[in-house]
């Protein structure tokens, strides 16, 4: 996985004249206490995060972290489906 976000990291640096991209692997035992980080980050341009979907309840019980975190956060928020994603 490393090495594919390497090579679409490159690549969106030569397409956008070396614009400072940087990529950080966020883990925390709870995903909400991660999202809560992430959200606090003052130099944060934009944050991308995959969505998983939930299947049968977990998702009506559980809700969504994605959504969340988009009314948690004041920056731009790039949300890949799953099956779309790039890495």
């Amino acid at each position: 996985m490393q090495e594919k976000l390497d090579v679409l990291i490159g690549q969106l640096r030569k397409d956008h004249h070396n614009v400072n991209i940087l990529y950080q692997h966020v883990w925390n035992i709870d995903i909400d206490n991660g999202l809560d980080w992430i959200s606090d980050q003052s130099e944060i341009d934009l944050v991308a995060i995959v969505h998983h979907p939930h299947f049968a309840f977990g998702g009506i019980f559980e809700g969504s972290h994605t959504q969340r975190l988009s009314r948690a956060i004041k920056i731009p928020l790039l949300v890949f489906n799953e099956i779309e994603s790039v890495v």
